[in-house]
């Protein structure tokens, strides 16, 4: 923890309130949840830390329902890309691409879609 600690002081020099969501996570997503309150004592630009705490909100509130399995039933062999694919759910939900299941649906459909594309033209 004191090492998080050492880290996110290094980290936020780097933060603006203009990163999406997505890039917030991809930034943060190393650290312990519980070190946000931490983050937000440490900022002080307050739009920053406004954009901090919509982003520790929103994060609690993101819940993929594919899961492997949905990957799995779609024809998907497990492989790095189901973390691809779970990841660029999640970074959807987080900006507001998608804001819920039937949204989430389309989206892998088309996610899946392109993955197969990929592979058949390699």
């Amino acid at each position: 923890m004191i090492r998080q600690v050492s880290e996110i002081r290094l980290l936020i020099p780097h933060l603006t309130p203009e990163l999406k969501f997505s890039e917030l996570h991809q930034g943060l997503g190393e650290f312990d949840r519980d070190l946000i309150p931490l983050l937000l004592i440490l900022c002080d630009d307050d739009s920053l830390r406004t954009h901090l705490t919509e982003y520790a909100t929103r994060i609690t509130q993101v819940h993929i329902a594919t899961d492997g399995d949905t990957l799995k039933a779609l024809g998907l062999t497990p492989s790095p890309l189901f973390k691809k694919i779970i990841t660029r759910l999640q970074d959807a939900y987080l900006d507001g691409e998608i804001k819920n299941v039937e949204e989430e649906k389309k989206l892998l459909e088309r996610i899946v879609l392109e993955s197969k594309i990929e592979r058949s033209s390699v």
